[in-house]
């Protein structure tokens, strides 16, 4: 049968849909604080070797969303009142739950970093493998302590470097946390340049790397900051009241043109904030689209650009699953064509697939996205089957777990933004982070 994969554990069932790698062109241009406690995520294989380099003593083990332990855990530690990287304020409850986790820790041990790649199809990983990225994850923490750094990674890369990562989410929370970062000397990004750009937008004092420099975005690259400034003129003479909306898969300079930044998961909440009727929307137009659903009032005008991944997925494919299931949940990304995304029970950004098939009660679901949502989602919730209607990305996943480690080594590749860029980008970026809160 031609179709999706079916995971369940490590059980595999039916064919995926074909993975076409095929890229476009690479361009190769392109926290020390006094609390009483904090929260870490770290590795969940990993949490005494871990608690072990940062000399602190683990006082409990939490999931991070309070009922179910899975791929990435929190550890509650505390070391002479001293803390680091991401800070949040203590919590009474965390001691009675702590305690519930190593009751539940002994009924349902821990998987082996194999047993947990052994749930993703995108990749066929050996038990040598496994062996081979624990040593490199044994290097990467190393080099973390020593260098003050804080590793982040989006959903999309490969499993074995979201196993070492500090914080895995979507483009907004990635955004987001980089903004509170306090107290890392380092950001090592694992993501795509416009998502290192944004980090050192937020944070120009601190060092980000980037692990590797082919991992641009042809998204991004679609809307070059000259031809948008071109465009906003022509288009004011018509709408005088035109305002700048621009998806954080820009450049800074684009960023730095633009009124206020937004995300997949925000939107349309974003340019509903806005007094403005005129909306030219940078640089998705299948994004521009969900959002001109979504927000009837404003007039949209969408930069036509596309993500090449999310292009190539269509509504044949996913109509397909569809029949031989009805009682399948199809989630969509709203970079997907119009016509895929009408086939969905829900189109959200990554962050939002995440929350939905861990809340939802069904049991199947179809992600339609790139791939290594599908790989995530698989290591986190086992219980659940998940069919990959997805693509990969070649810019996603060219970086390797041993191209973070030489960054984090080597100290590169530092990125940087002119200050009179950064400053504009800057103001649009902290006018979102004001709307979401």
């Amino acid at each position: 049968m031609e179709g999706f994969d079916v995971i369940e554990g490590s059980q595999k069932g039916a064919d995926d849909l074909a993975l076409h790698s095929d890229a476009a062109a690479v361009n190769q241009a392109h926290l020390t604080e006094a609390l009483v406690s904090r929260r870490v995520e770290v590795g969940l294989g990993n949490v005494a070797h871990l608690a072990g380099l940062e000399g602190v003593e683990v006082e409990g083990v939490f999931d991070r969303d309070f009922d179910r332990v899975r791929f990435n855990v929190i550890v509650h530690a505390r070391q002479n009142d001293t803390f680091s990287h991401a800070t949040l304020p203590a919590c009474p409850e965390f001691a009675e739950e702590g305690r519930r986790f190593h009751r539940r820790r002994k009924q349902n041990p821990m998987s082996t970093l194999f047993e947990e790649l052994q749930r993703v199809k995108t990749f066929q990983y050996t038990e040598q493998d496994a062996r081979e990225f624990e040593q490199l994850h044994d290097e990467i923490r190393v080099l973390k302590k020593e260098r003050n750094a804080v590793i982040v990674a989006h959903n999309y890369y490969r499993p074995e470097i979201l196993k070492v990562a500090d914080f895995v989410g979507d483009s907004l929370e990635l955004a987001l946390m980089a903004a509170q970062v306090k107290d890392a000397d380092v950001i090592e990004f694992c993501g795509v340049h416009f998502m290192a750009e944004t980090a050192k937008i937020v944070n120009p004092s601190r060092t980000v790397l980037l692990p590797n420099l082919l991992a641009g975005c042809q998204l991004a690259d679609s809307a070059p900051a000259e031809d948008l400034e071109a465009r906003i003129e022509d288009l004011k003479k018509t709408y005088p009241d035109l305002a700048v909306v621009s998806y954080v898969n820009t450049t800074a300079a684009v960023k730095a043109l633009s009124d206020i930044i937004c995300t997949s998961a925000n939107a349309a909440r974003v340019v509903r904030s806005l007094p403005n009727e005129n909306i030219l929307f940078v640089p998705d137009r299948n994004l521009a689209n969900h959002v001109a659903e979504q927000v009837s009032e404003k007039n949209i005008i969408p930069w036509d650009g596309f993500c090449y991944v999310h292009q190539q997925i269509t509504p044949q494919e996913v109509q397909k699953m569809r029949d031989m299931d009805p009682e399948l949940k199809i989630l969509v990304h709203p970079e997907c064509r119009p016509d895929v995304a009408k086939l969905a029970d829900a189109v959200l950004s990554t962050s939002g697939m995440v929350k939905y098939a861990k809340e939802n009660a069904a049991s199947r679901f179809l992600v339609v996205t790139e791939c290594g949502l599908s790989d995530r989602l698989s290591m986190e919730v086992p219980e659940k089957q998940f069919l990959k209607g997805c693509r990969l990305c070649t810019f996603m996943k060219v970086t390797t777990l041993e191209d973070v480690r030489d960054s984090l080594q080597d100290m590169k590749y530092s990125i940087e933004v002119a200050e009179p860029v950064r400053e504009k980008a800057n103001r649009a970026l902290q006018r979102m982070f004001a709307v979401v809160g």
